[in-house]
């Protein structure tokens, strides 16, 4: 589990299985929407490789 200072991230998940990625979002959904921007987005610009 990924612990971050936000409580929004606070039951993120992130996972990988062969070529699969996924991602666990919380079940509020101000906070998912606040952890999908601040953590997935930011980690998918990063595996694809854009700056």
């Amino acid at each position: 589990m990924l612990q971050t200072g936000s409580q929004a991230e606070k039951l993120f998940c992130f996972g990988k299985r062969q070529r699969s990625v996924f991602f666990g979002l919380p079940d509020n959904q101000v906070s998912a929407m606040v952890t999908l921007y601040q953590l997935a987005v930011t980690l998918m610009f990063t595996i694809g490789g854009v700056k």
